[in-house]
């Protein structure tokens, strides 16, 4: 008997996943796993000790609590009997398999693999060895299951009324005892109920669907943080093992170590989020697994079944209507090389570390002023900021609640931009066009250096040299731009500003060091970072082909040489390695950046970011 054109193919749900073979007599646990009945009764042998009625699923490892009479109380699995009845039915022939009447079979009977027709199908149904047998009923244009249910307490009466005071399934004796108040225990046919929650049932099916997309969807994003990380650690991994090539040979153990950390590093992270994904797997495959049941249900389950599971729809359905799905955070791992200042064989292996791809915000408050000029962070909580208005300009510590701990005015000389030198103050005065010294302690500020160009950033060597970018306000190709270097006692002791016969800089504005020792400058002019080794000769530039100019501003370096560096008006932050080649964007406007002018990084990892108005202090590396 052909149904409705279905091909006979064969399905990984009518795979037992004990076995790794055809379903036999399938049995389906409440996680909604199925297995054969044979296999699962050996499995619950094997894995119930001491009495304990409990099992783990062969799957998803939820424990699941054991009937009385073992794998055989579990219910059978309507979608794998409705599949199973598609792939196994007999094609065509209409010969029914009991008697041997040509052209009247109108049923199958799963259990038996047999066509049936009508008289022989309620036998079947009556008999006491197959009254428990599934038979697939052709009918009205649509399949169904019919099934006869006995009742618990009557063990030789089906279950036909359902009673609306108790809701639940009766038998004809248990409606003459227990259920005879027909007031307190009003019995209906249970067909007419079921066809009522059939109805019922193609709504909530419906309407549980419409969670599947964003489970889809939370899957996928947390299949590809996964696989982002196994391929940027196996990326990491071709790097390290490239660079050894570059290197002797007596580096090679550091090497080992620095590949055994991103592999002991990836295996403890997956670890980690094994239960976040497992959860975000589970979640989406049971909600599959639930839908999947309901529909062979809706189409073709008996009576009680479809009341039984119109039930447990409506309870999945409040469940998923208030269940969100999680997420993985994205991590990544960090290696840089030709860290020059250092007198370990870390100079040819590089540094390795471990970050978030995207970064956590720690905190946030505001300030009472729109444009800052420095911030030194003091701990992983305050930060000293200077800012500088036609009215006023201080140098104020912040904490964390944008509470002022400390405000020293530098009014009158329109002090703005700060550099720490040992525990004094380095400030520098455009209008005045000097440097000034201030210990704190309620001493004045004494005068360390004075230029020929407005000073705008400062620097300081890990010699303590001091370095000062001084330009004009004016962007033009004539106008004079300069990097001058001190000693700590003010003595000027360079002045940078050509390179064979040509310009360096068109309008410095900060001025950074990193751990190699490179002189690293924001030019706003030329719209790049210009990138100087220790001994100030150029190494390279960096910019970014982008819709709108890049602005870089506010400069700084982390622990690995990397280039930290604001982009005000297109509100981004960029991280740009040692070399000047582009990392990615650390921050960007969807992270709430409002024209960024300042970066540092501080105590405890933290990258202080100074907006138009506000602070952002984020979390930047792991370790």
């Amino acid at each position: 008997m052909e149904l409705n054109g279905e091909h006979q193919q064969t399905d990984r749900n009518l795979i037992c996943a004990i076995c790794r073979e055809d379903m036999k007599h399938s049995k389906q646990l409440p996680c909604l796993h199925t297995f054969c009945c044979s296999c699962l009764d050996d499995y619950i042998k094997h894995n119930t000790r001491g009495g304990e009625p409990t099992i783990s699923c062969p799957q998803c490892r939820r424990r699941i609590t054991v009937p009385e009479n073992g794998a055989s109380d579990f219910p059978s699995s309507y979608c794998v009997l409705a599949r199973s009845a598609s792939s196994r039915i007999e094609s065509g022939d209409l010969t029914c398999g009991e008697c041997g009447k040509e052209n009247y079979a109108i049923g199958f009977c799963i259990e038996c693999s047999r066509n049936l027709c009508r008289d022989c199908k309620e036998k079947h149904k009556a008999a006491a060895d197959t009254h428990s047998h599934h038979i697939l009923v052709m009918g009205d244009g649509r399949k169904r299951v019919e099934k006869c249910c006995m009742c618990a307490i009557h063990p030789d009466r089906e279950l036909k009324f359902y009673c609306q005071g108790c809701k639940e399934p009766i038998c004809q004796d248990c409606r003459l005892t227990k259920h005879y108040d027909k007031v307190a225990h009003p019995a209906v046919d249970i067909s007419e109920v079921a066809d009522v929650d059939r109805r019922r049932l193609t709504s909530l099916i419906e309407n549980l669907s419409v969670y599947l997309p964003p489970f889809q969807k939370a899957q996928h994003s947390a299949n590809n943080v996964i696989d982002e990380l196994k391929n940027h650690a196996h990326d990491v991994v071709a790097d390290i093992n490239a660079w050894r090539e570059e290197v002797q040979s007596k580096v090679n153990l550091l090497c080992d170590d620095d590949i055994k950390f991103v592999k002991d590093r990836l295996q403890g992270c997956l670890k980690e989020l094994e239960p976040t994904h497992g959860d975000i797997n589970e979640e989406l495959d049971f909600l599959c697994r639930a839908i999947d049941t309901a529909k062979p249900v809706h189409q073709m389950g008996d009576d009680v079944k479809v009341v039984n599971v119109t039930k447990e729809m409506e309870n999945l359905l409040v469940k998923y209507s208030q269940l969100k799905p999680k997420s993985l955070p994205r991590k990544r791992f960090i290696f840089t090389k030709e860290l020059y200042n250092s007198n370990t064989l870390n100079n040819y292996i590089g540094l390795m570390g471990f970050e978030y791809t995207k970064l956590k915000l720690d905190f946030t408050f505001e300030t009472d002023h729109l444009m800052d000029y420095s911030i030194i962070p003091e701990t992983d909580s305050t930060a000293w900021m200077s800012y500088f208005t036609s009215e006023e300009s201080a140098l104020v510590l912040y904490d964390q609640t944008g509470q002022k701990k400390e405000d020293i005015s530098l009014t009158p000389f329109g002090r703005s931009r700060v550099a720490l030198l040992g525990k004094s103050f380095l400030i520098s005065s455009k209008v005045e066009k000097k440097v000034f010294l201030f210990p704190g302690n309620s001493l004045p500020p004494v005068e360390f250096a004075s230029t020929d160009l407005p000073p705008r950033g400062l620097a300081v060597t890990a010699d303590n040299l001091i370095l000062i970018v001084a330009s004009v306000s004016e962007i033009t190709d004539e106008a004079e731009n300069v990097l001058l270097v001190y000693s700590q006692r003010g003595e000027l002791i360079k002045e940078v500003k050509e390179e064979n016969g040509e310009k360096i800089f068109r309008s410095p504005r900060y001025v950074a060091v990193n751990i190699n020792g490179d002189v690293i400058v924001s030019d706003q002019g030329s719209h790049c970072v210009v990138i100087m080794n220790k001994n100030l000769e150029v190494k390279g530039h960096y910019t970014l082909n982008q819709s709108n100019p890049f602005c870089p501003r506010g400069i700084c370096c982390d622990k690995y040489g990397r280039i930290i560096v604001t982009d005000s008006c297109n509100n981004r932050i960029h991280l740009v390695s040692a070399d000047g080649k582009f990392i990615r964007f650390l921050l960007t406007e969807e992270d709430g950046l409002n024209w960024p002018q300042l970066v540092a990084i501080g105590p405890g990892d933290k990258l202080w970011v100074a907006c138009r108005g506000c602070v952002q202090v984020y979390d930047y590396v792991l370790e």
